[in-house]
């Protein structure tokens, strides 16, 4: 008897279903994109959000400037609001019915009276549910990369360069104008032409390379959009050489990088298994016929908000480690964003800690039937 194969084909339409509407929540998002940052709307948001209560709010839900401006940095933003907890949701009502429905059905004397042990039906329902989240990651993955592919053309003619990311940039670039000058590829008719002023001489620019940052410092724009269209320039380099925080790079950087959209794709699949785990784990210990989906609807939310709560003030941050979403790493406008290994340990630790723990339980539950 294959409780596996019967299990997948009982519940595809809600597979199916879930895929479809997570992929379609994170192509909407993304669409309004080029809207926020192609009109003044991001200017004002930056205003309304530096106030220091909405700050912190924001923060919260990992929602600020720097990332809200960015095009990953956005996305990876509204997928972990929606996507991410919408994703959680299907994985704890999966793996929340899948074993007690059999008490609640009344179809556990028909498992329970063929020739296969308690630990193989565990086993298999929880098969069941690591290849359904694995279909729905990789349906919410492909069309993650299709929204991204989708509106990327609206990233790099539209950044947006606030007047901090200027000053730091401004900043880095006066501790070395020769770096800058041969960056750019700048000469001083090069430099003229590009910024329309005749602020400074020709001679000017030829003695002092820092005259090169002033014109930066007046007229950043035309740099930047110098900089976006140049296929060439080594943008890994740029952050190296003149050590720019994430708070310029995103800014800089309109392209998304599929390496880190990947990475927080995987962080938000081993968020799902250890949220259904977890589930899985209860759904064996609850007294029999006792429906523990309420409860695990609860756990995904406050799950979710202890993390957001934690964010808000340093104060509250270590009570965030409570909730399996602190584990995320969405700061994927760090240069050196990857995976890490005590996040991904952590994961998998209390993954398999909970499959035994409920195993242990299954094997002696006392099952109506």
């Amino acid at each position: 008897m294959n409780i596996w194969l019967m299990e997948n084909k009982r519940r595809i339409f809600s597979l199916v279903l879930w895929t479809l509407i997570i992929s379609v929540v994170g192509i909407v998002g993304q669409a309004f994109y080029p809207a926020l940052v192609g009109s003044k709307a991001i200017q004002g948001l930056e205003t309304f959000m530096n106030t220091p209560l909405m700050n912190n709010m924001m923060g919260a839900f990992g929602a600020d400037i720097v990332s809200l401006s960015s095009y990953l940095g956005f996305y990876v933003t509204y997928n972990s609001i929606y996507t991410a907890l919408l994703g959680c949701i299907f994985a704890v009502l999966l793996s929340s019915s899948i074993l007690a429905g059999e008490e609640q059905g009344k179809t556990a004397d028909f498992l329970l009276t063929r020739p296969i042990s308690r630990g193989h039906i565990y086993a298999s329902k929880a098969l069941v549910v690591l290849t359904q989240i694995i279909i729905l990651s990789i349906g919410v993955y492909a069309a993650g990369i299709i929204a991204l592919e989708s509106f990327k053309e609206h990233a790099p003619d539209k950044i947006f360069l606030t007047k901090q990311r200027a000053e730091h940039l401004t900043e880095q670039f006066y501790k070395q104008p020769e770096e800058f000058r041969n960056f750019f590829q700048l000469t001083p008719e090069k430099a003229i032409q590009l910024t329309g002023t005749d602020s400074f001489e020709k001679q000017q620019l030829n003695q002092n390379p820092k005259a090169y940052v002033t014109l930066f410092k007046q007229h950043p724009r035309p740099f930047i959009e110098l900089f976006l269209k140049k296929d060439s320039l080594n943008v890994e380099q740029l952050i190296k050489d003149f050590s720019l925080n994430k708070s310029v790079t995103s800014g800089l950087i309109g392209k998304y990088s599929l390496r880190k959209y990947t990475i927080i794709a995987i962080y938000n699949f081993l968020l799902m298994i250890s949220m259904a785990t977890i589930i899985y784990m209860l759904a064996a210990i609850f007294k029999r016929g006792k429906s523990v989906m309420p409860t695990s609807i609860a756990i995904v939310f406050g799950a979710y908000f202890l993390d957001a709560i934690s964010k808000i003030t340093p104060k509250s941050n270590w009570f965030g480690y409570i909730s399996p979403f602190k584990f995320v790493n969405t700061d994927v406008l760090n240069p050196n964003y990857g995976l890490e290994v005590w996040r991904v340990g952590y994961f998998i630790t209390v993954s398999l800690l909970c499959l035994c723990a409920g195993y242990l339980r299954y094997r002696k539950k006392d099952i109506i039937l």
